[in-house]
C-alpha cells in the first residue's frame, strides 16, 4: 500500500490551517414546525418560545408545553431561556392580561406577582435565575414598572412616574429597557446597576430601546429618530460608552437588533421600508452581525434551502440561532428555525489530528535494519 510520508502530510495539514477563515459561518436548518415562534436559543441547544399560542419549551429530545398549574396547555409564551434550562415567560394573551412565570424542567409553577398590580410578564432570565420584565394595573390604568425577581424576593426597579419596563438581564444583574418619557412620544433607554437607573446615552432618537446585553455589558438595540428611521446598534457599556449603528445590507433600510452573544455577535431583523404598527413575520430579513459585517442569514444557507427568513431572535455562543420565515412555495405559512453553523475546514482538521495520529501508519523497516538492530542488540550483551 501506498503511503504518503510524514512530511508531506504535515505540509497539508499547515496549509489547511493557513486557509482563510470565513467571515460569516455556514448554516444548516431546521424546520421546528409551522406556528412556532423561537424566543430564546441557550448554550445547550434548548429553546423556548410558542407553537399555536402556547408556551412551550425545547430540552433537546423533545417539545415540551409549559402548563399553569391545574391546566393542560396554557395560552402564552416562554420569552427566554438560561443555560440551566430555567424558562421565563407569561401566561395569558399576548396583548391583554398575563401572569409572569419562571419554569423548570417544563414546569411552570412560579408565578410572580407584583404587589398592587393585576398583570405581570417575564422577558427575561440569567443563569442565576433572576428574571426581570413589567407589571401593571389595567384597573387602575396606572403607569407600567419593571421588576426584577430573584426567585425570594419581587422588586420594583426605580421608575420614573411615565413608566417603565424591562427587557434583559445578564449574569452581572444588569437591566436594561425602555421608559416613557413625560409627553409619552419619546423612549428613553435605561440602565439599572448597582442598585440605581440611569439612562444610556448618547443614543439619540424619538426613541432608543435596548432589547439585550451581554456579561461584558455590550447593548443592542434600535434607535428611531423623528422621522422614523429605524436603526440597530451596539453600545458597548463597559467599554468606555461607544455606540456602533449596525450596517446594513441591500436587503433592507431600517433594522433592530434583537439579540448578543456573550462573543459579540448580533442578531435581529431588517425591513425594506419603515415599518407601520405591529412587525409584519411575512416579510423582512433577518440578519446576523459579526466582526464588523452584516449578512442576511437566508444567504448563508444552502441555495437549495427555498426559505425566507424574516427575523432572528436570538443567538447563543455556539452560533445557533433562532428565527421565524416561510417556504418560498405557496401557501406562505408561517415557521420556526434552528440555524446550526457548519464548522469551518480548518476547524475540522484540528477535530481531526487526535485521529490522524492514532491512525497514521507506521513505517516498516527493512531487512537490513532488522539485521542492524539485532547486531547492536547482541552488543549491548
Amino acid at each position: 500500500m501506498k503511503r504518503f510520508p510524514l512530511t508531506t502530510i504535515s505540509v497539508v495539514f499547515i496549509a489547511f490551517l493557513t486557509l482563510p477563515t470565513l467571515a460569516a459561518p455556514l448554516y444548516t436548518i431546521t424546520n421546528l414546525g409551522q406556528n412556532v415562534f423561537p424566543n430564546s436559543i441557550n448554550n445547550a441547544g434548548q429553546w423556548t418560545g410558542s407553537k399555536d399560542g402556547l408556551a412551550v419549551y425545547y430540552n433537546g429530545s423533545q417539545l415540551i408545553y409549559i402548563n399553569r398549574p391545574g391546566e393542560l396547555g396554557s395560552p402564552g409564551a416562554g420569552a427566554a431561556i438560561n443555560n440551566k434550562g430555567q424558562v421565563a415567560g407569561y401566561f395569558g394573551l399576548e396583548n391583554g392580561p398575563a401572569s409572569a412565570f419562571r419554569a423548570t424542567n417544563g414546569q411552570g409553577d412560579q408565578i410572580i406577582n407584583v404587589k398592587g398590580m393585576d398583570f405581570t410578564r417575564a422577558t427575561a432570565i440569567n443563569d442565576r435565575g433572576d428574571l426581570v420584565g413589567v407589571a401593571g394595573s389595567q384597573a387602575l390604568g396606572s403607569p407600567p414598572v419593571a421588576f426584577f425577581d430573584d426567585s425570594d424576593t419581587t422588586t420594583i426597579l426605580p421608575n420614573p412616574p411615565n413608566g417603565m419596563w424591562a427587557n434583559a438581564v445578564n449574569s452581572k444583574r444588569q437591566i436594561v429597557g425602555g421608559s416613557f418619557s413625560s409627553q409619552g412620544y419619546y423612549v428613553y433607554p435605561f440602565l439599572y446597576d448597582n442598585g440605581s437607573s440611569s439612562r444610556l446615552g448618547p443614543l439619540g432618537g424619538r426613541i432608543a430601546e435596548p432589547f439585550d446585553i451581554n456579561d461584558n455589558g455590550r447593548i443592542v438595540g434600535h434607535i428611531i429618530a423623528d422621522h422614523n428611521y429605524q436603526e440597530a446598534f451596539l453600545y458597548d457599556y463597559n467599554g468606555g460608552g461607544f455606540v456602533v449603528i449596525l450596517p446594513k445590507t441591500s436587503s433592507f433600510s431600517v433594522s433592530k437588533a434583537l439579540a448578543v452573544n456573550q462573543l459579540g455577535q448580533i442578531v435581529g431583523r431588517g425591513t425594506p421600508g419603515i415599518p407601520a404598527g405591529p412587525d409584519n413575520l411575512l416579510s423582512g430579513t433577518a440578519f446576523l452581525y459579526s466582526n464588523g459585517q452584516t449578512y442576511d442569514l437566508a444567504a448563508l444557507l444552502s441555495p437549495d434551502s427555498n426559505i425566507t427568513l424574516t427575523a432572528a431572535f436570538d443567538i447563543n455562543d455556539s452560533g445557533q440561532i433562532v428565527a421565524v420565515g416561510h417556504s418560498n412555495d405557496l401557501p406562505i405559512t408561517l415557521h420556526g428555525y434552528l440555524l446550526t453553523p457548519i464548522p469551518e475546514p480548518s476547524t475540522l482538521l484540528l477535530n481531526l489530528l487526535p485521529t490522524f495520529f492514532l491512525l497514521r501508519p507506521r513505517r516498516r523497516r527493512t531487512p537490513a535494519e532488522k539485521r542492524k538492530g539485532v547486531e547492536k542488540k547482541r552488543g549491548r550483551e
